[in-house]
Protein backbone atom coordinates (compact mmCIF):
# COMPACT_ATOMS: atom_id res chain seq x y z
CA UNK A 1 0.00 0.00 0.00
CA UNK A 2 1.65 3.14 -1.47
CA UNK A 3 1.69 5.90 0.85
CA UNK A 4 -0.07 9.21 -0.38
CA UNK A 5 2.19 12.65 -0.84
CA UNK A 6 2.44 14.28 1.74
CA UNK A 7 0.88 18.12 1.07
CA UNK A 8 3.24 20.99 1.37
CA UNK A 9 3.24 22.80 4.53
CA UNK A 10 0.92 26.39 5.03
CA UNK A 11 2.66 29.08 4.99
CA UNK A 12 1.00 31.88 6.57
CA UNK A 13 3.16 34.75 5.11
CA UNK A 14 3.76 34.41 1.67
CA UNK A 15 7.05 32.82 -0.33
CA UNK A 16 9.91 35.03 -1.91
CA UNK A 17 8.33 34.68 -5.10
CA UNK A 18 5.16 35.19 -4.26
CA UNK A 19 6.00 38.31 -2.73
CA UNK A 20 8.14 39.81 -5.48
CA UNK A 21 5.27 39.24 -7.83
CA UNK A 22 2.90 40.43 -5.73
CA UNK A 23 5.28 44.10 -5.28
CA UNK A 24 5.07 43.59 -9.40
CA UNK A 25 2.05 43.27 -10.29
CA UNK A 26 0.79 45.61 -7.10
CA UNK A 27 3.45 48.40 -9.18
CA UNK A 28 1.48 47.32 -12.52
CA UNK A 29 -1.55 48.26 -10.70
CA UNK A 30 -0.51 52.01 -9.66
CA UNK A 31 0.38 52.73 -13.24
CA UNK A 32 -2.78 51.71 -14.69
CA UNK A 33 -4.28 54.06 -12.11
CA UNK A 34 -2.32 56.69 -12.97
CA UNK A 35 -2.88 56.27 -17.16
CA UNK A 36 -5.58 56.68 -19.15
CA UNK A 37 -8.65 54.53 -18.51
CA UNK A 38 -7.79 52.45 -21.86
CA UNK A 39 -4.30 51.52 -21.03
CA UNK A 40 -5.70 50.77 -17.27
CA UNK A 41 -7.43 48.12 -18.49
CA UNK A 42 -4.87 46.26 -20.48
CA UNK A 43 -2.38 46.49 -17.63
CA UNK A 44 -4.65 45.03 -15.17
CA UNK A 45 -5.85 42.20 -17.31
CA UNK A 46 -2.18 41.81 -18.06
CA UNK A 47 -1.78 41.29 -14.47
CA UNK A 48 -4.74 38.98 -13.49
CA UNK A 49 -3.70 36.98 -16.43
CA UNK A 50 0.77 36.27 -15.30
CA UNK A 51 -1.15 36.03 -11.52
CA UNK A 52 -3.09 33.09 -12.37
CA UNK A 53 -0.72 31.73 -14.36
CA UNK A 54 1.71 31.51 -11.78
CA UNK A 55 -0.91 30.00 -8.90
CA UNK A 56 -1.90 33.49 -7.33
CA UNK A 57 -5.53 33.18 -8.22
CA UNK A 58 -6.63 35.25 -4.72
CA UNK A 59 -4.03 38.07 -5.54
CA UNK A 60 -5.60 37.93 -9.31
CA UNK A 61 -8.85 38.73 -7.82
CA UNK A 62 -7.91 41.57 -5.41
CA UNK A 63 -6.01 43.52 -8.26
CA UNK A 64 -9.27 44.65 -10.18
CA UNK A 65 -10.36 45.75 -6.83
CA UNK A 66 -7.23 47.74 -6.00
CA UNK A 67 -7.27 49.15 -9.38
CA UNK A 68 -10.87 50.48 -8.98
CA UNK A 69 -10.52 51.90 -5.43
CA UNK A 70 -7.22 54.01 -7.13
CA UNK A 71 -9.23 55.30 -10.16
CA UNK A 72 -12.26 56.17 -8.72
CA UNK A 73 -10.43 57.67 -6.22
CA UNK A 74 -8.44 59.95 -8.82
CA UNK A 75 -11.62 60.71 -10.49
CA UNK A 76 -13.09 62.25 -7.37
CA UNK A 77 -9.83 63.78 -6.86
CA UNK A 78 -9.92 65.37 -9.93
CA UNK A 79 -13.92 66.35 -9.33
CA UNK A 80 -13.12 67.54 -6.17
CA UNK A 81 -10.34 70.11 -7.59
CA UNK A 82 -12.65 71.17 -10.57
CA UNK A 83 -14.59 72.12 -8.11
CA UNK A 84 -12.68 74.05 -5.50
CA UNK A 85 -11.18 76.18 -9.14
CA UNK A 86 -14.84 76.98 -9.84
CA UNK A 87 -15.81 77.77 -6.53
CA UNK A 88 -12.51 80.11 -6.27
CA UNK A 89 -12.83 81.60 -9.95
CA UNK A 90 -16.27 82.48 -8.29
CA UNK A 91 -15.00 84.35 -5.47
CA UNK A 92 -12.69 85.94 -7.47
CA UNK A 93 -14.95 87.43 -9.69
CA UNK A 94 -17.42 89.01 -7.08
CA UNK A 95 -14.44 90.27 -5.47
CA UNK A 96 -13.30 91.99 -8.21
CA UNK A 97 -16.81 93.52 -9.07
CA UNK A 98 -16.92 94.68 -5.18
CA UNK A 99 -13.73 96.09 -5.83
CA UNK A 100 -14.23 97.97 -9.55
CA UNK A 101 -17.61 99.10 -8.07
CA UNK A 102 -16.05 100.36 -5.16
CA UNK A 103 -13.40 102.40 -7.10
CA UNK A 104 -16.22 103.45 -9.31
CA UNK A 105 -17.84 105.09 -6.37
CA UNK A 106 -14.92 106.77 -5.95
CA UNK A 107 -13.71 108.18 -9.15
CA UNK A 108 -17.05 109.13 -10.33
CA UNK A 109 -19.04 109.98 -7.34
CA UNK A 110 -21.61 108.19 -7.44
CA UNK A 111 -24.03 107.78 -4.64
CA UNK A 112 -26.71 110.43 -3.00
CA UNK A 113 -24.75 113.56 -1.37
CA UNK A 114 -22.44 113.57 -4.67
CA UNK A 115 -25.22 113.40 -7.14
CA UNK A 116 -26.85 116.38 -4.78
CA UNK A 117 -24.13 118.64 -5.55
CA UNK A 118 -23.96 117.18 -9.02
CA UNK A 119 -27.20 118.30 -9.61
CA UNK A 120 -28.32 115.60 -12.04
CA UNK A 121 -31.79 115.69 -12.36
CA UNK A 122 -32.82 112.72 -15.00
CA UNK A 123 -30.90 111.06 -18.14
CA UNK A 124 -32.54 109.75 -21.12
CA UNK A 125 -31.25 106.91 -23.70
CA UNK A 126 -32.01 109.07 -26.33
CA UNK A 127 -35.40 111.45 -27.05
CA UNK A 128 -38.18 109.39 -27.89
CA UNK A 129 -38.03 108.07 -23.69
CA UNK A 130 -40.71 108.77 -22.04
CA UNK A 131 -40.34 112.36 -19.95
CA UNK A 132 -38.00 113.72 -22.58
CA UNK A 133 -39.66 116.25 -24.51
CA UNK A 134 -41.58 118.32 -21.52
CA UNK A 135 -38.23 118.43 -20.00
CA UNK A 136 -36.80 119.84 -22.77
CA UNK A 137 -39.81 122.36 -23.39
CA UNK A 138 -39.47 123.07 -19.64
CA UNK A 139 -36.04 123.92 -20.01
CA UNK A 140 -36.55 126.06 -23.44
CA UNK A 141 -39.54 128.16 -21.81
CA UNK A 142 -38.92 129.16 -18.13
CA UNK A 143 -35.22 129.39 -18.18
CA UNK A 144 -34.48 133.35 -18.49
CA UNK A 145 -31.65 132.94 -20.08
CA UNK A 146 -30.18 130.51 -22.64
CA UNK A 147 -27.33 129.71 -24.68
CA UNK A 148 -28.07 126.32 -27.14
CA UNK A 149 -25.01 125.21 -28.17
CA UNK A 150 -24.88 123.22 -31.34
CA UNK A 151 -23.37 122.24 -34.61
CA UNK A 152 -26.56 123.28 -36.89
CA UNK A 153 -30.02 121.89 -36.95
CA UNK A 154 -32.81 123.52 -38.52
CA UNK A 155 -34.95 120.24 -38.11
CA UNK A 156 -34.20 120.57 -34.36
CA UNK A 157 -35.49 124.31 -34.60
CA UNK A 158 -38.46 123.56 -36.60
CA UNK A 159 -39.47 120.77 -34.15
CA UNK A 160 -39.04 122.97 -31.06
CA UNK A 161 -40.64 126.09 -32.71
CA UNK A 162 -43.60 126.34 -30.41
CA UNK A 163 -41.14 126.63 -27.23
CA UNK A 164 -39.06 129.10 -29.34
CA UNK A 165 -41.80 131.46 -30.32
CA UNK A 166 -43.07 131.26 -27.00
CA UNK A 167 -39.83 132.47 -25.32
CA UNK A 168 -38.80 135.15 -28.20
CA UNK A 169 -42.28 136.64 -27.00
CA UNK A 170 -41.28 137.49 -23.31
CA UNK A 171 -38.86 140.61 -24.17
CA UNK A 172 -37.03 139.63 -20.40
CA UNK A 173 -35.66 136.70 -21.54
CA UNK A 174 -32.34 136.37 -23.45
CA UNK A 175 -31.33 133.89 -25.80
CA UNK A 176 -27.87 132.81 -27.43
CA UNK A 177 -27.55 130.42 -30.33
CA UNK A 178 -24.16 129.40 -30.72
CA UNK A 179 -22.92 127.27 -33.88
CA UNK A 180 -19.84 126.32 -35.61
CA UNK A 181 -18.62 129.16 -37.34
CA UNK A 182 -18.12 128.20 -41.18
CA UNK A 183 -14.93 130.36 -41.82
CA UNK A 184 -12.89 128.20 -39.60
CA UNK A 185 -11.48 124.98 -40.62
CA UNK A 186 -13.28 123.11 -38.04
CA UNK A 187 -16.33 123.62 -40.17
CA UNK A 188 -14.92 121.79 -43.34
CA UNK A 189 -13.35 119.27 -40.65
CA UNK A 190 -17.35 118.57 -39.32
CA UNK A 191 -18.19 118.55 -43.30
CA UNK A 192 -15.74 115.73 -43.70
CA UNK A 193 -16.10 113.73 -40.56
CA UNK A 194 -20.10 113.36 -42.04
CA UNK A 195 -18.92 112.88 -45.32
CA UNK A 196 -20.10 115.44 -46.71
CA UNK A 197 -19.11 118.48 -49.01
CA UNK A 198 -19.03 122.09 -46.84
CA UNK A 199 -21.66 123.46 -48.95
CA UNK A 200 -24.60 121.41 -48.09
CA UNK A 201 -23.61 121.79 -44.07
CA UNK A 202 -23.51 126.07 -44.88
CA UNK A 203 -27.20 125.45 -46.37
CA UNK A 204 -28.02 123.64 -43.36
CA UNK A 205 -26.63 126.35 -41.34
CA UNK A 206 -28.13 129.50 -43.43
CA UNK A 207 -31.59 127.54 -42.68
CA UNK A 208 -30.77 127.30 -39.02
CA UNK A 209 -30.49 130.95 -39.16
CA UNK A 210 -33.27 131.95 -41.72
CA UNK A 211 -35.80 129.77 -39.18
CA UNK A 212 -34.57 131.77 -36.22
CA UNK A 213 -35.05 135.03 -37.61
CA UNK A 214 -38.10 133.71 -38.62
CA UNK A 215 -39.46 132.74 -35.49
CA UNK A 216 -37.59 135.63 -32.82
CA UNK A 217 -36.21 138.31 -35.09
CA UNK A 218 -34.07 140.51 -33.51
CA UNK A 219 -34.70 138.68 -29.83
CA UNK A 220 -32.18 136.32 -30.60
CA UNK A 221 -28.48 136.50 -30.77
CA UNK A 222 -26.41 134.34 -33.20
CA UNK A 223 -22.45 133.20 -32.95
CA UNK A 224 -19.99 131.21 -34.59
CA UNK A 225 -17.89 129.34 -32.51
CA UNK A 226 -14.19 128.85 -34.31
CA UNK A 227 -13.85 125.53 -32.75
CA UNK A 228 -15.52 121.65 -32.38
CA UNK A 229 -18.49 121.58 -29.92
CA UNK A 230 -17.63 118.96 -27.10
CA UNK A 231 -21.37 118.52 -26.91
CA UNK A 232 -24.91 119.59 -28.06
CA UNK A 233 -25.38 121.77 -24.86
CA UNK A 234 -28.66 123.91 -24.06
CA UNK A 235 -27.71 126.08 -20.66
CA UNK A 236 -29.84 128.15 -18.50
CA UNK A 237 -29.73 129.50 -15.65
CA UNK A 238 -30.73 127.18 -13.01
CA UNK A 239 -31.05 123.97 -15.51
CA UNK A 240 -29.74 122.89 -18.39
CA UNK A 241 -29.15 119.69 -20.30
CA UNK A 242 -26.22 117.82 -22.33
CA UNK A 243 -26.17 115.46 -25.24
CA UNK A 244 -23.18 113.88 -26.11
CA UNK A 245 -21.75 113.61 -29.76
CA UNK A 246 -20.26 110.06 -30.94
CA UNK A 247 -17.27 110.04 -32.38
CA UNK A 248 -17.85 108.31 -35.79
CA UNK A 249 -19.06 110.02 -38.67
CA UNK A 250 -22.62 107.99 -38.64
CA UNK A 251 -25.45 109.54 -37.27
CA UNK A 252 -27.37 107.81 -34.05
CA UNK A 253 -29.18 109.32 -31.15
CA UNK A 254 -27.59 110.60 -28.26
CA UNK A 255 -28.33 110.19 -24.29
CA UNK A 256 -29.44 113.36 -22.96
CA UNK A 257 -28.68 114.35 -19.27
CA UNK A 258 -30.33 117.15 -17.55
CA UNK A 259 -29.19 119.27 -14.67
CA UNK A 260 -30.66 121.08 -12.15
CA UNK A 261 -28.58 124.06 -9.89
CA UNK A 262 -27.47 122.93 -6.67
CA UNK A 263 -25.87 125.08 -3.44
CA UNK A 264 -22.26 123.82 -4.36
CA UNK A 265 -20.84 127.24 -5.77
CA UNK A 266 -19.18 125.04 -9.08
CA UNK A 267 -22.11 122.47 -9.65
CA UNK A 268 -22.50 121.41 -13.26
CA UNK A 269 -24.62 124.62 -14.22
CA UNK A 270 -21.97 126.77 -12.84
CA UNK A 271 -19.18 125.05 -14.61
CA UNK A 272 -21.34 125.10 -18.26
CA UNK A 273 -22.18 128.68 -17.65
CA UNK A 274 -18.71 129.41 -17.88
CA UNK A 275 -17.73 127.24 -20.77
CA UNK A 276 -20.47 129.41 -22.29
CA UNK A 277 -18.90 132.15 -21.67
CA UNK A 278 -15.23 131.37 -22.53
CA UNK A 279 -16.81 130.28 -25.86
CA UNK A 280 -18.53 133.55 -26.56
CA UNK A 281 -15.39 135.28 -25.71
CA UNK A 282 -13.63 133.12 -29.17
CA UNK A 283 -16.82 133.82 -31.15
CA UNK A 284 -17.85 135.61 -33.64
CA UNK A 285 -21.95 137.20 -35.15
CA UNK A 286 -22.89 135.01 -37.82
CA UNK A 287 -24.79 137.96 -39.13
CA UNK A 288 -22.24 139.10 -41.51
CA UNK A 289 -21.72 135.48 -42.78
CA UNK A 290 -25.35 134.80 -43.17
CA UNK A 291 -26.21 138.19 -45.19
CA UNK A 292 -23.65 137.44 -47.48
CA UNK A 293 -24.77 134.03 -47.84
CA UNK A 294 -28.02 134.94 -48.81
CA UNK A 295 -26.79 137.48 -51.51
CA UNK A 296 -25.03 134.82 -52.75
CA UNK A 297 -27.58 132.26 -52.60
CA UNK A 298 -31.08 134.36 -52.63
CA UNK A 299 -33.33 130.97 -53.59
CA UNK A 300 -32.03 129.29 -50.33
CA UNK A 301 -33.13 131.51 -47.77
CA UNK A 302 -36.45 132.12 -49.01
Amino acid sequence: MSTPPAKPPFHFFPTRSEAVSFIFFTSITFVAAASTATVGLLLNGLAQLICITIGLGVLSALIPLVFDALINRRELAHVSLERHDKLLAEIRTIGANAVFEAQAARRFSIGSTSNERMGLECAFLDDTQPGFRESLESLLTESKTLAVMMNYSPNWIQEHRTCLVRRFADSQKETTFIFMDPRTPAFHAQAAKQGRESERLEEKLADSIRLLHDLGNDRVKIFGHRHFHAHHAIVGDRRAAVCGYFSAGEKQPSPAFFYTRTSAEDDIIARLGEDVRRVLLEADSLEPWFAQYAARNPRVVQ
